[in-house]
């Protein structure tokens, strides 16, 4: 309501490997924490990251609310994107993107060149590299999971 005119692109990652990402986030945080202070006090932004199902459940409500909220912006006013797709075919989504956003050729073309040169494909369901996180994905039964993850 407050921009409407604005332009909304939502993109969205494999559950499992933002689950896995928070927790490495939480478990750096705990380990510089007790570095500097070995006595305390702790900081951790969100302990409860340190359980992937926690950081699951936690990117199914923020995925649950992102498509609710989408769903009230017009089809021309949105784009929705897969981080893995993007990982996969850099030049075309970044070409998607600076066509939503209509970007100025020039500024495009070189700003396109710069993000393939820093998007790492092997990001892409990173979670398959770790046997751990393969048996937590396999015990997920998610229907937002397996709607936007198929195979």
């Amino acid at each position: 309501r407050l921009f409407p005119g604005a332009k909304v692109i939502h993109m969205y990652r494999h559950g499992v490997d933002v689950a896995a990402s928070l927790q490495r986030r939480e478990q750096s945080l705990r380990e510089e924490t007790l570095h500097h202070f070995p006595e305390g006090p702790w900081r951790l932004s969100s302990p409860a990251c340190l359980k992937l199902a926690y950081g699951f459940s936690l990117w199914e409500e923020y995925m649950a609310r992102a498509e609710s909220m989408l769903a009230s912006v017009p089809e021309d006013r949105k784009l929705t994107l897969c981080f893995e797709e993007m990982l996969a075919h850099p030049r075309q989504i970044l070409q998607r993107i600076a066509a939503f956003v209509e970007a100025e050729a020039n500024h495009a073309a070189a700003g396109i060149e710069s993000g393939c040169r820093l998007l790492r494909s092997s990001r892409a369901f990173a979670f398959h590299s770790s046997p751990e996180l393969c048996a937590f994905a396999a015990s997920l039964d998610s229907p937002l999971l397996h709607r936007l993850y198929p195979e």
